[in-house]
């Protein structure tokens, strides 16, 4: 079927030639314009494409199109010309791949996430809101890539949600997956969901990558001519499937996790040392000052100390002191441009993907007892009621008298009368210790700071995350609930003090600041809570207006079986923590102004607040605020691709560990009920699965959405969100990150 050309030339034609008005010739009348007859054959395709495609409601495939208009070019340049129609935003595509015309759809660009379930997000660059991508319209795009999008209203939630036409940038580089011999080709099927389909393997093949072995491969630009497929490379044979080491690295290379730095930024890493002490004459001297450190017994960095000294009114001046990583990073430099791009470091069990080449972070920005080092300090006089009268901000030079563990200072902290008599001071109880005088100033201060802090309404709960123990080869040989004590609780009163203080200080000078901001849970968030909370159990529902209503509701479940569960979903139901240029306040703390300035060895955003606090000090002028908020909205970013590797790495070693117990029964609590089966927690390892109705007791099980709750018509049982039940453990499947149980009764039994 053939299509005759219309639009404009069609109008202007008479007696084969054009005519019209000439702007250069008196008279009005024009002698024809040479055109080229390839550019006039481009030009009348185009008009026959808009013309078709204005005029329909639907879309059509490239070969019928070609055909409907009447085959004015070669098809390969025909194709050619659809795609630069396409970019210019004229034309575009829908979920069946058919040309349509654009309308005027907006477009918008920015980074691609992808979720484990398959769906996608684009995170704009101009920081509004991010964009639904459905899982068919993810095709070979992947995890971080720069795209171009086509926005139009959701047909699936309030959000907005689009369409990719575009690739602007490719920044993964590298896929872990299963070596596959297929015919004489071999194929690599890829350990993450995140890139969509098999890969064709091109290039030599190691000897040593047998048919079934787990390889990385770098990416290639383009994709396979025949099938469509991404190309890779082989670089490393890592071994067999299933084994620690490897399902590690496909969470590093699903995430796009940089393992390794760039020569350039290790080189300038190792030049930062001439950078060391000599080079600072200028700064405070607190080398004789009590100064110490209180970290994790495994840490290799320490970022933070801490020192205070008792005043004369009875209050105190509590110093947190912060290694000066801006000191060694110079701004733009390699070191600063790698330390961006990562946004953060990466805390996978068993090990860590600095920010950082360990040249700093774990040597000289890591304050080692003993050894003198450049720091940032925040020094807050708090009277004797722990209201803070002033702070200060200097950049020093210290000297850690003594590296703590928690569990050193925790020891410490016991060891100090519950209740001090009339006359008791550090002072006289330690007279030759200054260090534990110190401790023990610092232990009335912090529960002090506590206290003021939830009274003004401040949320105090934490969700006990899992600690795994290894063996060499990475595998779990344990997992329990991690205890945080009163030396945890005392550091992290002191870093909140610090983080608030320097905020406070940039917005009483006017200064622009890069805030972590909490904004006040949204309406839906709390009509779900709200439904929770009324099939939990009978309970009071306070107004949750401020932080005060939901410190009450924690509280109301503090050591019962349902206080895990609850706390978690009180975590669900806020809004996410981010970093912004305004105030927007953090709600969850009760902060107005709140800024994150003591880790600048894992977190780009306080790295950024020292050079702003810098910059005050020195009397120099501020960065745009452009160029920081696109930081804060790529460190958000970042955080939250961070935070979801961190969790799948959780996840592969929780069910490392339960795949040796299949048949082993265990104390769980129901988190979710849906129609097809009951979601339970074991809170002794903190890892959870289903519980499918197919394993529940012989009987008519029905969903009641309204209670949340899964009847059976016959028997009158019922389980419900809360419930504490004994399951024992059915499958525990790595690839898929899925656990089953089966119910063996209540729990305890």
């Amino acid at each position: 079927m053939s299509r005759r050309f219309t639009g404009p030339e069609k109008n202007r034609r008479r007696g084969g030639r054009l005519v019209g008005k000439s702007p250069g010739r008196p008279g009005g009348t024009a002698a024809p314009t040479a055109e080229d007859p390839a550019t006039r054959a481009r030009r009348l395709a185009r008009e026959a494409i808009f013309d078709l495609l204005k005029q329909s409601r639907r879309g059509f495939k490239s070969r019928s199109l070609y055909n409907l208009v009447g085959r004015p070019l070669p098809y390969p340049e025909f194709r050619t010309m659809l795609g630069e129609l396409l970019d210019a935003g004229t034309l575009r595509r829908d979920e069946l791949r058919r040309w349509c015309w654009s309308r005027g759809l907006a477009r918008n660009t920015g980074t691609l996430t992808i979720s484990p379930s398959g769906f996608g997000h684009v995170h704009p660059d101009d920081g509004s809101p991010r964009v639904f991508i459905p899982r068919n319209g993810l095709g070979r795009y992947l995890q971080d890539d720069r795209v171009e999008i086509e926005i139009h209203p959701s047909r699936r939630g309030p959000g907005p949600e689009g369409r990719i036409v575009k690739l602007l940038e490719r920044r993964m580089t590298h896929v872990i997956g299963t070596l596959v011999r297929y015919s004489r080709n071999w194929l690599l099927i890829p350990e993450s969901a995140r890139f969509g389909g098999n890969i064709t393997v091109t290039g030599e093949v190691p000897p040593e990558a047998e048919d079934g072995k787990v390889v990385r491969a770098e990416l290639l630009p383009g994709t396979d001519g025949r099938s469509g497929a991404l190309i890779a490379r082989i670089t490393r044979v890592l071994g067999d499937p299933g084994t620690p080491h490897v399902m590690q690295e496909s969470v590093k290379a699903g995430f796009n996790l940089r393992t390794s730095f760039p020569p350039p930024v290790l080189e300038e890493a190792d030049l930062m040392s001439l950078r060391m002490i000599d080079e600072a004459p200028d700064r405070e001297d607190l080398r004789e000052r009590v100064v110490f450190t209180i970290d994790p017994p495994d840490a290799r960095d320490f970022d933070d100390a801490v020192s205070i000294i008792p005043l004369e009114d009875g209050g105190w001046e509590l110093a947190v002191h912060i290694a000066d990583v801006s000191h060694f990073v110079p701004q733009d430099s390699a070191l600063d441009r790698e330390a961006y791009r990562r946004g953060c470091s990466v805390y996978l069990v068993g090990e860590v993907v600095p920010m950082l080449p360990h040249r700093l972070s774990s040597d000289l920005c890591s304050l080692v007892e003993g050894e003198d080092r450049l720091c940032f300090s925040a020094f807050m006089r708090f009277s004797s009621h722990g209201a803070m009268k002033h702070a200060r901000f200097a950049e020093t030079r210290i000297r850690s008298a003594k590296r703590f563990s928690y569990q050193d200072a925790q020891e410490i902290i016991e060891s100090f009368p519950k209740r001090r008599p009339a006359g008791f001071t550090p002072e006289s109880a330690f007279p030759e210790e200054p260090v534990r005088q110190s401790m023990c100033h610092m232990d009335r201060l912090w529960r002090i700071l506590k206290r003021n802090r939830l009274k003004k309404g401040g949320l105090d709960f934490s969700i006990p995350e899992p600690v795994f123990q290894l063996d060499e080869q990475g595998k779990p040989l344990s997992v329990q609930a991690k205890v945080s004590r009163e030396a945890n609780f005392m550091i992290e009163e002191f870093m909140l003090a610090a983080n608030r203080a320097v905020a406070e200080g940039l917005a009483a000078h006017g200064r622009l600041c890069v805030h972590r901001v909490h904004e006040a849970p949204s309406g839906d968030k709390l009509d779900r809570f709200i439904a929770f909370l009324e099939h939990l159990g009978p309970m009071e529902i306070p107004s949750l207006d401020t932080v005060a209503g939901w410190q009450q509701i924690v509280k109301s479940c503090e050591g019962t079986d349902k206080s895990l569960l609850l706390q978690e979903v009180v975590l669900r139901s806020m809004m996410k923590a981010r970093y912004d240029v305004q105030a927007l306040g953090h709600f969850g703390l009760g902060f107005q102004h709140y800024a994150h300035f003591t880790s600048p060895i894992r977190r780009y955003p306080d790295l950024i607040v020292h050079r702003l606090l810098k910059r005050l000090l020195n009397e120099k002028r501020e960065p745009p605020r452009s160029l920081l908020e696109e930081a804060a909205r790529h460190s958000s970013r970042r955080e939250v691709v961070a935070q979801e590797a961190e969790r799948d790495s959780v996840r592969l070693h929780q069910i490392l560990w339960l795949r040796e117990r299949i048949g082993e029964d265990f104390d769980g609590v129901v988190r979710g009920v849906e129609n097809f089966g009951l979601f339970v927690e074991l809170p002794a390892i903190l890892a959870d699965g289903l519980l499918p109705v197919a394993e529940l007791p012989d009987d008519r099980w029905s969903y009641d959405a309204r209670s949340w709750t899964l009847v059976g018509l016959n028997s009158g049982a019922s389980f419900k969100v809360g419930q504490a039940i004994r399951v024992n453990l059915v499958r525990a499947d790595l690839e898929n990150r899925q656990v089953d149980f089966r119910l063996t009764g209540p729990s305890g039994q």
